[in-house]
């Protein structure tokens, strides 16, 4: 196994080992309820892994390991990095422009201009911008993010799915009208299979799939930051 292997392994072990921390890296997932944010612990991985590309981590894995004093201070600056910017998170829907200005303001105001912004691109046609705070390269990262007002609409529309009991153009039709409603003007919705079950409501969440129903089940955002939205059922 290359150095490369070792590192590339570790980063992504790392990853999986932070998902069933209750501080999420993706700033826009703060004021989520308890149960959203279980519901989306594995799309923010699966996000977040998708975001680090391998340019990056290859230039993470060709840097000498940081001896534990520089670990320490990084994972210490991340926690202050997240808890800062939670204080900032008010649901707003941020371009890209307004994002970079309120990181960069945080960032001067906790005396932490050694960090960087940094935007690879994958946020071009994404709706709104949020961020990833990563401590080991000391920077944030531009992320895709549907918007604090579109992801409580999907909450409620969530909730009502799985209460009651839709066919899959219904259910299609409904996660459609509410993204609209929300501010999306054209969303792209896709049906697939069981994505992420609800801890807390498993038994009924399948309950319902089992009789025919469709729910929802969750968004992905593309390399450009375009998300789609996904109906499950079988």
């Amino acid at each position: 196994m290359s150095d490369f292997d070792r590192r590339l392994r570790s980063r992504l072990q790392r990853l999986e080992e932070s998902v069933p921390d209750p501080q999420p890296l993706a700033l826009s997932e703060f004021r989520r309820s308890g149960r959203q944010r279980r519901r989306q612990a594995v799309l923010l991985l699966a996000a977040t892994i998708g975001l680090l590309s391998v340019t990056s981590l290859a230039a993470l894995a060709m840097r000498p390991p940081p001896d534990p004093a520089q670990e320490a201070k990084n994972a210490a600056e991340e926690g202050l990095v997240l808890q800062d910017l939670a204080t900032q998170e008010d649901g707003s829907c941020r371009s890209s422009e307004d994002a970079v200005a309120l990181f960069q303001h945080r960032l001067n105001a906790l005396g932490l201009d050694h960090w960087s912004i940094r935007d690879d691109g994958r946020t071009l046609d994404a709706p709104c911008i949020s961020g990833g705070v990563i401590g080991d390269s000391q920077e944030i990262l531009l992320m895709a993010s549907m918007g604090g007002r579109v992801a409580s609409a999907l909450d409620e529309l969530a909730l009502d799915l799985l209460q009651t009991c839709h066919n899959r153009d219904e259910a299609m039709e409904r996660l459609r009208g509410t993204l609209v409603q929300s501010g999306i003007p054209e969303p792209q919705i896709s049906v697939g299979g069981v994505r992420v079950v609800p801890n807390d409501s498993a038994g009924e969440y399948l309950e319902q799939l089992g009789k025919g129903c469709y729910l929802y089940a969750g968004a992905n955002p593309n390399q450009t930051g375009r998300y789609t939205w996904y109906v499950a059922g079988r």
